[in-house]
């Protein structure tokens, strides 16, 4: 499997499910000084080290299924975000509540 660049960026890879054990095996058995030799130049040998890598991503690490977009629960907003979404709910509840 060889990659041209970057993963694409629309596959998300379920990376606290990955096999990095087996990744390490799959990346200790590469001749790297084979790829070295293949790829003279610093910017070629650059490309396949990346190809390898991209290789071992897709064989070791799961990706999600479908399309799914993250979570609600998952988000991170910054404190003044939560505080603001907060009071928007008061707010929107009734006026008898006070927002203090």
């Amino acid at each position: 499997m060889l990659h041209n660049g970057s993963p694409s960026s629309h596959i998300k890879y379920n990376w606290l499910r990955g096999d990095y054990e087996a990744m390490e095996s799959f990346l200790h058995n590469v001749d790297w000084y084979y790829v070295v030799y293949s790829n003279p130049s610093a910017l070629a040998s650059w490309n396949a080290f990346l190809s390898v890598l991209y290789d071992a991503v897709d064989l070791f690490v799961p990706r999600f299924r479908g399309t799914r977009t993250q979570s609600k629960r998952h988000r991170h907003t910054s404190r003044t975000v939560a505080k603001l979404r907060a009071k928007k709910t008061l707010v929107a509840s009734g006026p008898s509540l006070s927002l203090r």
